[in-house]
């Protein structure tokens, strides 16, 4: 199999079918000796139109071939969009997950404490109120606890950096370079809708 030259198709391998989600190859079709055509043609389509190695799976319906020089040109006005319009730039942005927070240490501490109160409580050596007032505290930050590790708060992009990051990624002169500091993924419906989504280095 030919290697991909990806100054020539920098979306190889980052492009994947709106309609079956198969990653989008891409294909040069060299002129044939007393053809028409004197220069090569270039272009993607979805993988699975054809069926190979034996392949059981049904062939996808996105039977569109796409040029790939139009397609970058459609790529770069995606992007410089992206870099002027912060709500789209917000759809784009990967936010990464927020990290997972262990709180069982420290949920653990919480319930060691109810159970000290409450034996100083059967023990006489708090009273009812002063019992009732440290388990009430305790609940809350047990409650708390619980609260922060069934939600926790993703960080929001800093649109303005970002926006920056995307408008001096555009200056690279190869298209390649951009879609790499750009950790661009890009989906290609069969409506010829780009769905760009970006993760800067």
């Amino acid at each position: 199999m030919a290697r991909i030259d990806l100054h020539e198709f920098p979306l190889a391998k980052r492009m994947t079918c709106g309609v079956c989600g198969s990653t989008m190859s891409a294909h040069t079709e060299w002129p044939r000796e007393g053809g028409p055509r004197k220069t090569p043609y270039r272009y993607y389509y979805c993988y699975r139109i054809n069926l190979r190695d034996g392949s059981w799976a049904e062939r996808c319906t996105h039977r569109r071939y796409y040029h790939a020089g139009q397609l970058h040109t459609l790529l770069k006005e995606t992007l410089t969009h992206l870099a002027l319009n912060p709500d789209a730039l917000m759809r784009a942005a990967q936010v990464p997950p927020p990290a997972p927070v262990d709180h069982s240490p420290a949920l653990a501490g919480i319930d060691r404490r109810l159970e000290r109160a409450k034996e100083a409580y059967i023990g006489g050596i708090w009273t009812l109120a002063e019992y009732g007032e440290e388990k009430a505290r305790l609940e809350a930050q047990r409650a708390a606890l619980e609260a922060q590790a069934q939600a926790p708060e993703a960080t929001a992009p800093d649109l303005a950096r970002l926006g920056l990051q995307v408008a001096e990624a555009l200056k690279a002169e190869d298209l390649t370079e951009t879609v790499r500091l750009l950790g661009v993924r890009a989906v290609m419906h069969a409506d010829e809708q780009l769905v760009v989504t970006i993760d800067p280095l």
